[in-house]
């Protein structure tokens, strides 16, 4: 427990701690499973959050003209059963109305203090927030005090609304009824991704919802995961997908060069200076690979530009608006560092507020066959995979993660097949006494009888070949 963090947009430390704070709340409420003990949760991280008196979870249905009261909260984690009913519906309409929050801290919303059910319960200030899903209002979020005047200031509804929409995501985890939008058949595709496994669904919902924003992410997993397929998919799902895409590596180049390609500036060498990929992008997507590979300078002054909104170029010049939505990529997992370990603490949490993270392959085996057939038809044919030869594929552990399947399927479009066997699949993936007499009699019919060609793609010699026929009495 903690105490509420303050507004973030004081000073960059206490920004700081907001940003963590978000990101520690939204990993405890992933803990929860049973519906009526999230609800509990939610209501008492956003009061943590924010150090509001009360705090309300509002249910709304027909465009939001039916409103119930799922659960309420008090200060010192109390049920408010008897205040359940205390909500305007007029702040409630116009956060639904909106779809970007209401807070009677600011000149649009202070009117709203003098309605009669707010003046009649005394109340000080509001922050209401809504809970979207697919763009369709589910609910809100209503937070209210009775004392302080001044709950959140406007920066702040930003980091509420993406606390909102995690509170989003784990109600969809939870699998509660009151929550959870009726079954749809199970998506195998989606936004250009592939998968039908509960890692690639969770990770559809979190696209979803963080399409919805303009805020920096940060998309994590293993390399060759597929991790700038899914900012791209981020991309196309936002609001501006006829705006550009820019991918910048932040891997293998001299810090300096690094910070002009990315803020602009004069080059070296005389070389005249030039726009950076943050002002090139213009009001589309700039994808930073391997930004854990850059300078902890250059996060330093990255993570003062988002913060600010601004960027400056090297050397002289004016400082310019960041109309791009940064997204950043950060290796994670399997041995290596995560990425909150390797990027900087403020540029890790500002970025984490909408987190995708990308599952590894040997997470997602029953998305195998929907993959080799994507890849192929990228590749412009059509494999079919035979059944021993898939569950080789399921055996192996794929340290490469989809690239090394790209990799192998390119193979096997190149030797021309279109059926896969065991024989067919390189030495890693075909341990020597896993084929078994099925499988040397398909290799064997493969190549036509050839044993020399048989053991060549095996990677054995002959000798070793043919005892390993005479074991399996196949001749």
């Amino acid at each position: 427990m903690f105490a509420a963090a303050s507004s973030p947009s004081e000073d960059p430390e206490r920004e700081l701690r907001w940003l963590r704070c978000v990101r520690e709340l939204c990993e405890e409420l992933a803990s929860a499973r049973e519906p009526a003990q999230l609800l509990e949760r939610i209501l008492d991280a956003a009061l943590r959050l924010t150090g509001a008196e009360r705090a309300f979870l509002v249910r709304v249905a027909d465009g939001g003209r039916r409103v119930r009261v799922e659960a309420a909260r008090g200060f010192c984690g109390a049920e408010l059963a008897s205040e359940a009913g205390r909500v305007s519906r007029r702040v409630v309409e116009r956060t639904l109305a909106r779809r970007t929050g209401v807070l009677t801290s600011t000149e649009d919303d202070a009117e709203l203090l003098s309605l009669t059910s707010v003046a009649g319960e005394r109340i000080r200030s509001i922050a209401c927030v809504p809970l979207l899903l697919r763009g369709e209002p589910w609910g809100v979020l209503y937070l209210d005090h009775r004392v302080r005047p001044g709950l959140l200031c406007a920066d702040d509804l930003r980091v509420l609304r993406t606390f909102a929409d995690q509170c989003v995501l784990a109600l969809l985890a939870s699998g509660g009824s009151r929550w959870t939008p009726p079954p749809s058949p199970a998506l195998e595709r989606f936004a250009g991704l592939v998968g039908r496994s509960p890692g690639m669904r969770s990770l559809y919902q979190a696209l979803e919802l963080g399409a919805r924003r303009e805020d920096p992410a940060l998309v994590a997993g293993e390399a060759g995961s597929g991790k700038e397929r899914v900012a791209r998919a981020l991309h196309a799902l936002g609001p501006g997908p006829e705006e550009p895409f820019l991918t910048l590596s932040c891997a293998g180049c001299e810090p300096g060069e690094l910070a002009r390609l990315l803020f602009g500036g004069c080059g070296q060498r005389g070389r005249p200076a030039e726009a950076g990929a943050l002002r090139r992008a213009r009001r589309g997507t700039l994808y930073l690979r391997a930004l854990q590979a850059a300078p902890a300078a250059l996060q330093e002054r990255l993570d003062a530009a988002l913060r600010s909104g601004r960027a400056r170029p090297l050397g002289a010049g004016p400082s310019y608006p960041i109309a791009c939505r940064v997204v950043g990529g950060a290796l994670e997992g399997r041995g290596g560092l995560s990425a909150s370990q390797s990027l900087d603490a403020r540029l890790y949490h500002r970025l984490a507020l909408v987190r995708l993270r990308v599952p590894p392959l040997r997470e997602r085996l029953v998305d195998l066959p929907l993959l080799v057939a994507s890849l192929a038809d990228e590749l412009g044919t059509s494999l079919a995979v035979s059944a021993e030869a898939l569950r080789l594929l399921e055996a192996h552990s794929w340290p490469g993660n989809v690239r090394e399947l790209r990799n192998e399927v390119e193979r096997w479009v190149a030797s021309g097949v279109q059926r896969v066997t065991p024989g067919i699949l390189s030495a890693e993936l075909r341990p020597r006494d896993s084929l078994g007499a099925e499988g040397l009699r398909a290799l064997l019919r493969e190549v036509g009888g050839n044993k020399a060609e048989a053991a060549r793609r095996l990677g054995l010699a002959r000798s070793t070949f043919y005892g390993l026929l005479r074991r399996h009495g196949v001749r």
